[in-house]
């Protein structure tokens, strides 16, 4: 900065020096001293114009330098914050949604009983009671809600802190995407997904299956959200040479391609993407947390997508060629 600032200095000095020799020098003549004293004069205040312009743009990219670092800080602390927060609500959430779980189902038993017992001594079934038994289920669906966006939180929190632990054993992709989609299928109501399977026992892969069944449900759930009601939402299951792929495709309005590779992070959605069918509540996690589900089983996940001609997203996992035997599933 110093030889920066000196040397223009150094340069106006010396050429004002070899033009003061050469005026004095040169021929006498009466106006020759005038010219070079103001072509002397003139390159110094030049130099002192130049420098001055560039000590103060120097001064505003080093407020800005600054300021960029505090506002860094304090976005690096408001995250942190964040996440602390929410771990936090994640927590102190889970009790009571526990309790309310329960309570439900409490009460839908009993409702159930009541319903039953009519059927059984041949009276007929009260209309409110069968509006009351509705009104139950509409619950039951937004408590598996509540309860999935809590969890979802919590593996928030249990990912920045690095206890996101994984119970890895064999697993036939097949079976447990089978038995993801039918639970889905009962909790949601929902019977658009289509299923196109490869044999059972050729795609098994070493992996927890809870935290897989998570990823699966993310992804049908996502797709049911963005497709419309008359479109079905297909999930497939396949063997690519040492690899299982599970895809998911839907029919909504895709993913734009500058925002294919943002997605995949943490509050993160797409802006202008409207839900086609369901509920829009999310909190832009549940791929984050599927990517790094994926991630901690030496897998890849992504996603290939054109507007307006849906998406497909798919993960791949290390496929086991022969069963590990007893001790290694230990």
């Amino acid at each position: 900065e110093a030889i920066r600032l000196v040397a223009p200095f150094v340069a106006a000095l010396l050429a004002s020096v070899i033009i003061a020799v050469h005026t004095i020098i040169a021929p006498p003549h009466p106006l020759r001293p005038v010219f070079p004293s103001l072509i002397i004069l003139g390159l110094l205040i030049l130099v002192l114009i130049r420098q001055g312009i560039t000590v103060l743009e120097n001064t505003k990219l080093q407020q800005e330098w600054v300021q960029a670092q505090i506002n860094e800080t304090a976005l690096a602390e408001a995250k942190r914050q964040m996440e602390l927060f929410l771990g936090v609500v994640g927590h102190e959430l889970k009790t009571p949604l526990t309790a309310l779980n329960l309570r439900h189902q409490l009460a839908e038993r009993s409702l159930q009983g009541i319903q039953q017992t009519l059927a059984q001594e041949g009276h007929t079934i009260p209309k409110q009671l069968t509006l009351l038994l509705q009104q139950h289920a509409l619950t039951h669906l937004q408590l598996l809600r509540m309860n999935r966006l809590v969890e979802d939180l919590l593996d928030v929190a249990r990912i920045q802190e690095g206890r996101l632990l994984l119970r890895t054993a064999p697993v036939d992709l097949v079976l447990c995407v089978s038995a993801t989609v039918e639970d889905l299928r009962q909790s949601l109501g929902d019977h658009r997904i289509k299923m196109i399977m490869a044999p059972r026992g050729q795609v098994i892969v070493l992996a927890d299956e809870g935290r897989l069944e998570q990823v699966i449900t993310n992804l049908l759930t996502n797709a049911l959200k963005y497709s419309p009601d008359s479109c079905p939402v297909e999930i497939g299951v396949e063997a690519v040479h040492d690899q299982g792929r599970v895809w998911v495709r839907d029919a909504g309005p895709g993913v734009p391609e500058g925002e294919q590779q943002h997605i995949w992070e943490r509050f993160y959605r797409v802006p202008g993407l409207e839900v086609q069918s369901g509920s829009g509540i999310g909190l832009g996690i549940g791929l984050y947390i599927c990517k790094t589900i994926i991630e901690q089983h030496h897998g890849q996940i992504g996603v290939t997508s054109q507007p307006g001609q849906g998406a497909t997203f798919w993960f791949t996992l290390p496929r086991l060629i022969r069963p590990l035997p007893e001790a290694a599933k230990d």
